[in-house]
């Protein structure tokens, strides 16, 4: 189960951390059970005009996520609601700004509260309408309260992480000569714009269970290396583990709801890694691993160089190209082939390079060379030291293969 209670209320100190909901979880219906023991932030520092106490105005305030959407939740004590629009009437305002986010900021989601009920809410993201938005709202005894979603990919808040943010209420119920009374979970400008880190959106938090399966199967091996990038292509990032013994994929969205996916690399013994990279090779949603490493082909005498990639293809993670590009014979000379990702058109598969070795130190009987007839045990091709052309490799199926 991922740990949804991390805080119950925020603090100036400490921003209030969400995890990822399990998806179906929240719905946005005007039934509030779902946020009870969820992380929440109460509005009550007063921006501007004067509230007659906490039973004139106040709220909760709720965030969360999951997979494809962000929610928002308003539990608003009010002793007299005004339909509002944009501009007037009581008005509910999330406003985000991202630590170093180039567009300056504040961006902003509004709840057009309307009516509440007859004419339900909508949600405008930055001023404008949001087509994928949902929102409702209902009449309680003693004020009204408001859910919302809107589309990850329609966010205003372009990462994850943390995140300046305040909930911005406005409560036009007192004298129209005066001004409206405004509140906020945190401080903000004149402008409205948020002052305080008052969020933290976490989707690594969502990799405990996985990691924790993972463990409880595999066994707690200190990694060799651990990196986190999108690899099944989908709205959270995996962690990419790699041991001695495998590399595992632990993730959120795996294929068939699964925990981890791993693949026993068979590396030799005291093997090491010596460059590890996540990036789109494929040309599908989701990077591949491409990782270098060195091993012993034979102890202490010869050591070889080998790339890999590895990726989530048809529901497995599979090792997709392997080629040997550099030996090192102790005491005599090396030979080293020089390994390229070639350019592709976006959405297109990478090919891949293998150049032609360049000896150094070595003399043609200190290596093996297919072309002259010696039965001698080798790695496996590619290691082109007697081509004159370098191996080109293009994506077939699941794996890249030698173009011909």
């Amino acid at each position: 189960m991922i740990p949804i209670l991390l805080a119950l209320t925020a603090s100036l100190s400490a921003p209030l951390v969400i995890a990822p909901a399990d998806p179906g979880v929240i719905e946005v219906d005007a039934f509030f059970d779902e946020w009870d023991r969820r992380p929440a932030a109460l509005a009550e520092t007063v921006v501007s005009g004067q509230r007659g106490g906490r039973a004139d105005l106040s709220a909760r305030i709720n965030v969360a996520f999951d997979d494809h959407r962000l929610y928002l939740a308003a539990q608003v004590v009010d002793d007299k609601f005004v339909p509002g629009g944009a501009t007037e009437g009581d008005r509910l305002v999330f406003a985000f700004t991202p630590t170093g986010d180039a567009h300056g900021g504040p961006r902003r989601i509004q709840i057009v509260l309307n009516t509440l009920e007859v004419r339900p809410p909508t949600v405008e993201v930055d001023g404008k309408h949001c087509p994928g938005c949902k929102a409702v709202g209902t009449m309680r005894r003693d004020g009204w309260a408001v859910e919302a979603s809107v589309p990850l990919l329609g966010l205003p808040v372009h990462t994850w992480g943390p995140l300046r943010f305040a909930a911005i209420i406005h409560d036009a119920d007192s004298d129209p000569t005066t001004p409206d009374a405004v509140i906020a979970t945190d401080p903000v400008t004149a402008d409205l714009a948020p002052k305080t880190i008052a969020l933290h959106l976490d989707p690594l938090l969502a990799l405990e269970e996985g990691r924790r399966a993972y463990e409880s199967d595999r066994g707690r091996h200190k990694p060799l290396a651990s990196l986190v990038a999108d690899v099944a292509g989908d709205s959270f990032p995996e962690e990419v583990r790699i041991t001695d013994d495998d590399i595992a994929l632990i993730g959120r969205d795996l294929p068939d709801r699964a925990a981890y996916l791993y693949f026993q690399h068979g590396w030799r013994s005291g093997a090491k890694l010596v460059d590890t990279e996540l990036k789109n090779l494929d040309g599908a949603p989701g990077d591949e691993l491409l990782v270098r490493h060195t091993e012993w082909s034979v102890p202490r005498e010869v050591e070889v160089e080998i790339v890999e990639i590895y990726g989530v293809h048809d529901g497995f993670l599979k090792r997709r190209f392997a080629a040997k590009v550099g030996t090192r014979f102790v005491g005599k000379g090396s030979a080293t082939s020089a390994f390229e990702v070639r350019r592709a058109q976006p959405g297109k598969p990478r090919p891949l390079r293998v150049g032609v070795a360049t000896l150094d130190g070595l003399a043609r009987a200190d290596y093996y060379d297919p072309d002259h007839g010696v039965k001698l045990p080798a790695q496996a091709q590619p290691m082109p030291w007697s081509r004159k052309k370098p191996v080109d490799y293009v994506l077939k199926g699941e794996s890249w293969q030698p173009s011909r």
